[in-house]
Parts: C-alpha cells; sequence; structure tokens
C-alpha cells in the first residue's frame, strides 16, 4: 500500500516538473520569436489632400470674391436685378469700400461652404481606413506687409479608424501671395476716389489703369449707377484671370 502511494507521489511529482520544464521552453521561445510589430495609421496622403484640396478652393474663392466686389454673400448696399449683382463701393457721398478683413473674411465663408465639394477620402476608405470628417470653421489673415499674402487656417476635424486604431486630424493652413490681389484693390479704391460730381471721369483713372496694367470697363447700369470691371491680364489662377466687380452710384445717396 505504502509502496503504490510513493510512486503515485513519484509521479505527481514527475507531472509538475515536466509541466514547469515545458512552460519555460515555451517561454523562452517567446521571447526569441520576433514580435509582430503594429504598423501607425498614415495620414501623411491626407494631409497633402486636404491642403491641396484648401488651397485649390482658396482660389476660386479669391475668383469669385472679386467678381462680387470683395465678398461672398453680398451686403445690403448693392446693386438688384443684375444677372450678377455687385456690391456699392460708393453710393452719392457714402463710401462701402470694404476693409481687408472684411474681404479676408468673405474667402473664409467661401472655402467653408465649398470646401467640401473637392475632398475625397474614397482612396482611403478602400484602404480600410473609416474616416468622420466634420464640418470646417476657416480663419483667413491678409497681411499687410511688403509682400502681401493670404494665411488660410482651417479647423476640420478628421478622425481614421482601422482595426483597433484611431488617429485625429485637426488643423490644416496654406499661404497663397497677395500682391496683385491688393494692388488691384488700391487701384479700385483710387478709381472710386476719382469719380466726384454726377458723371463718370474716364481720363481721371485711365493712366492710372495703364501703370499698373489693368483694363477697366465701365458699363451704365441705370439712375446715375455704373458697373466697374476691372481685369488683371497677370493676375490668373488656375486658368483664369482675376476680374474685380463693383458699381459706383453718382449724386445724392438713394
Amino acid at each position: 500500500m505504502f509502496a503504490k502511494r510513493g510512486q503515485i507521489t513519484i509521479f505527481i511529482i514527475l507531472g509538475i516538473l515536466l509541466v514547469i520544464i515545458a512552460g519555460i521552453v515555451i517561454f523562452s521561445f517567446s521571447l526569441k520569436m520576433p514580435q509582430q510589430k503594429v504598423t501607425p495609421l498614415q495620414t501623411e496622403a491626407v494631409v497633402q489632400m486636404v491642403e491641396k484640396c484648401l488651397e485649390q478652393t482658396a482660389e476660386k474663392a479669391i475668383l469669385t470674391t472679386g467678381k462680387r466686389g470683395g465678398y461672398f454673400i453680398l451686403p445690403l448696399e448693392a446693386t438688384t436685378g443684375l444677372r450678377d449683382d455687385v456690391p456699392y463701393f460708393k453710393n452719392g457721398m457714402n463710401d462701402f469700400f470694404p476693409s481687408s478683413e472684411k474681404r479676408a473674411e468673405e474667402i473664409g465663408k467661401y472655402i467653408d461652404t465649398m470646401l467640401d465639394f473637392c475632398l475625397d477620402f474614397t482612396v482611403f476608405e478602400k484602404q480600410g481606413y473609416n474616416i468622420i470628417v466634420k464640418s470646417p470653421y476657416t480663419k483667413v489673415v491678409l497681411s499687410d506687409v511688403s509682400k502681401p499674402q493670404l494665411d488660410i487656417r482651417t479647423e476640420l476635424p478628421l478622425t481614421f479608424k482601422k482595426g483597433l486604431q484611431t488617429k485625429k486630424l485637426e488643423f490644416f493652413r496654406v499661404r497663397l501671395p497677395a500682391e496683385q490681389l491688393q494692388k488691384d484693390f488700391l487701384v479700385a479704391q483710387e478709381i472710386v476716389k476719382t469719380q466726384e460730381g454726377r458723371g463718370i471721369c474716364i481720363t481721371c483713372f485711365s493712366d492710372l489703369a495703364d501703370e499698373n496694367s489693368l483694363f477697366v470697363e465701365v458699363l451704365p447700369y441705370y439712375d446715375n449707377v455704373y458697373v466697374y470691371e476691372i481685369t488683371d491680364e497677370d493676375y490668373v489662377l488656375g486658368d483664369e484671370k482675376y476680374v474685380l466687380r463693383f458699381a459706383v452710384k453718382y449724386g445724392e445717396q438713394s
């Protein structure tokens, strides 16, 4: 009886030792085996795509607001009934010339409204990314230094998910030269200043337009109202020349 119990005890001890040895061997092999690395989410291509889209939209914003006198949403002081209405820069003795801050703000409004049209995450979604996009908010600063530029900063919250990984992007920024943009508005301001009294004075600004290589067309509207259209042959965004349009009404304010 005692001999059998002794044999059973030995077998149990041997079994425990074998389990311990097997555990040690398996653990040693696991240390030697290369660990599988988790590749972090790559978002550089996404950033490049968004910034390119932001730049293209900003250029379209410059062109569109130029044709609307620097506005995306026209102010109350604007023509009515035209196919393309424009703001008054001057109505009688009242000056409504838009400030650089206002023009920058209008460019930002355009970007926030239109940015979504060129954002396309399809190629990333095909790679297994789940992308959540929130509405953008853009702040545009038009610097007034020796070399003016548009500093465009857009807050566009993006959340990327792939498997168990999540990454967030939020801020994007581009800069565009704005020397010619500022020059064209300064010329427009000078043109408005020369228009006094109750009639148009083309000779008052013809030299100014020539000096700046601008083509100025004046279109009669009605009741002493004229629409000015300034085309800058040297300011091209994409394949389109920059055009600045605005209206002036002579005489007393209506």
